[in-house]
């Protein structure tokens, strides 16, 4: 008797091979999506709109220092002319180890600054669509996605420049599918802390807004599942925090060194939305707009669902969250934004719009799985209102892309600061880009005040001080390493490296000397082999006396206590998660986590 093999190989069922052609077809219609909506800082290159300036100069330096072997570069000693800057122990580093790792594979830096504000909108289109096919199918989810990668918010960031800001609206989906499963799955908690690490280290005000969120989501989801769930959940979200300690615990233990204030009076101040203000063009004009869509939406999900309590319940949920957001943007919460210091922080209330979008695009897949279960006069109905609000938010931001000219555009548009883009794009290591001064020492004898600014000369970042006398440092271009205050002394240097400075001092008397760097409590001086003090002088550099005689010196950048007991709370904190996966699984960290279905 012979017998046959029942065996089938992976692609040998139509019906088998399909979930495999629909994730393909995500994945090309995101990336297709991504090209469609990045287009002219593709085709014509980077703007010079917004914070762009600071991004491309910290991403080519912190690759810089990693090539050097430094494993977390938190002082950047190239910029501010060479006086250095202490920029990431303030600013998240999540963005510029991904940026770093793109120019160590071979992307040049253009090319890399192109990539990073690419990526973030195919990865918020994907895990929205992870999210919403969870919720409520494939194609809501994938609707939904396209929804949510066509909203102002991502325009906006990628217009001007707004780069880890842009990182974080990705994390905002996946962190909802993480805490939704690990309401059910303690698996997936696993995956919560890693969230809540990652956003902790991506972008600062958006972990304050993310947090506040999550919290209330939190609460709510108490109505409906054990309080057991909703609290491993929350101790697993807080453990992930702590994991990003030794960025988060220096960032607000030593805001006391620097200008970090100098923020609060960017743009005039905290900015909020003014009712007033909703009929202009622009900005507020597409946001009546995607109000309107809202209504909309809704308005088709409850009649769809009018017999559906649950489905109804959560639609009216949706829409509470996203006006209640709206609420928050707007200036009638005025009063709860100036009622915290830490709130003000986060310097404009908009930043908590892609809040509002989010749920506008939940309610968009609500809106398509209602319209897929009515008749088909209906749904030819739902997908047009659905078109036409993507297309206005896309003609939204086709319009405001092609307010500025890019670097190789071929229009007479002008680059107003082509000079400072082209020197951090291909020259970032000649002592020539300068730094934002709210990192610069804060000098002992200043006060903040929100009016002085500093302002930059033509295309070049030489500062000129807008409103007064500066209160914070200002550096200066082409400066020697060394400069003599009292004395007479001859320095040779024997090393200058972004972390350790080495030099021989012959003084013929006692003499005071300064070094063209920024004092910051992690600078230690040895003189002779014996630490030798060290102070701040009244421009901000490091300051030191010297005895007659020759000397040999040696400064060099250390960790600080706070971020000595950052590293401690992270690393005791991975290890409790490991133990926590260890304890779960069986078996190594990171198995079973990824968010795979039969289904595609």
């Amino acid at each position: 008797m012979t017998s046959v093999s029942t065996r089938r190989f992976p692609f040998s069922d139509s019906t088998a091979f399909q979930p495999y052609v629909w994730n393909v077809a995500v994945i090309v219609s995101l990336m297709a999506m991504t090209i469609i909506i990045n287009i002219q800082m593709i085709r014509y290159g980077l703007t010079s709109l917004g914070d762009i300036k600071w991004h491309i100069a910290w991403v080519q330096h912190f690759s810089q220092q990693l090539a050097e072997g430094i494993w977390y570069p938190r002082w950047i000693a190239g910029t501010n002319f060479g006086y250095g800057s202490p920029t990431f122990v303030f600013y998240p580093p999540f963005v510029y180890y991904i940026g770093s790792f793109l120019k160590f594979i071979g992307f040049k830096s253009e090319a890399t600054m192109t990539l990073l504000f690419s990526l973030p909108l195919f990865l918020s289109g994907l895990s929205f669509y992870l999210y919403g096919r969870s919720k409520w199918g494939k194609l809501p989810g994938l609707l939904g996605a396209i929804f949510y990668m066509n909203t102002p918010v991502f325009i906006s960031a990628i217009s001007f420049g707004n780069l880890s800001t842009l990182w974080a609206y990705p994390w905002i989906p996946l962190g909802m599918y993480w805490v939704d499963r690990s309401f059910v799955k303690p698996q997936a908690r696993i995956a919560v802390s890693l969230m809540a690490a990652v956003v902790a280290l991506t972008h600062t005000p958006s972990l304050l807004l993310y947090a506040i969120a999550w919290f209330i989501y939190l609460l709510f989801s108490l109505l409906d599942k054990p309080f057991k769930a909703v609290f491993l959940t929350f101790a697993h979200g807080v453990l992930g925090f702590c994991m990003a300690a030794f960025y988060l615990v220096p960032a607000i233990l030593e805001q006391k060194f620097v200008n970090l204030d100098y923020q609060l009076g960017s743009k005039g101040g905290f900015l909020m939305l003014q009712i007033s203000d909703l009929f202009k063009d622009g900005w507020s004009d597409i946001l009546v707009k995607n109000l309107v869509a809202i209504v909309v939406f809704l308005g088709l999900c409850l009649y769809a669902a009018r017999q559906n309590k649950q489905e109804i319940r959560t639609t009216l949920l949706w829409a509470g969250f996203a006006f209640m957001v709206f609420f928050m943007v707007c200036n009638w919460s005025e009063p709860i934004w100036r009622s915290s210091h830490i709130l003000l922080k986060v310097q404009r209330s908009t930043r908590a719009l892609v809040l509002f979008y989010f749920g506008q695009a939940v309610i968009c897949s609500l809106a398509v799985r209602a319209a897929l279960k009515l008749h088909w006069r209906l749904k030819i109905v739902g997908s047009m209102l659905l078109l036409s609000i993507v297309w206005s938010n896309f003609h939204f931001g086709y319009t405001l892309s092609r307010q500025a000219p890019g670097l190789h555009s071929p229009t007479n548009g002008v680059v107003h600061i082509r000079e400072w883009l082209e020197t951090a794009l291909n020259d970032p290591y000649s002592n020539g880009l300068i730094d934002v001064p709210e990192y610069r020492p804060l000098l002992s004898d200043a006060a903040f005040d929100p009016d002085i600014r500093e302002r930059y000369v033509g295309g070049t970042p030489v500062p000129y001080i807008e409103g007064g006398e500066a209160y914070f440092p200002v550096p200066s271009l082409n400066q020697q390493e060394f400069s003599i205050v009292e004395g007479d002394a001859d320095i040779t240097l024997e090393q200058w490296g972004a972390y350790n400075r080495q030099f021989e001092v012959t003084a013929t008397q006692p003499s005071t000397l300064r070094v063209r760097t920024y004092f910051y409590p992690a600078w230690r001086l040895w003189v002779n082999q014996k630490q030798h003090p060290i102070r701040m002088a009244d421009d901000g550099r490091i300051e030191f006396d010297i005895d007659a005689g020759v000397s040999r010196a040696t400064l060099q950048y250390h960790h600080t206590n706070t971020f000595i007991f950052g590293l401690i709370v992270s690393s005791a904190s991975l290890l409790l998660l490991l133990a926590t996966a260890l304890k779960i699984y069986g078996l190594p960290l990171g198995l079973g986590i990824l968010p795979i279905s039969k289904g595609g």
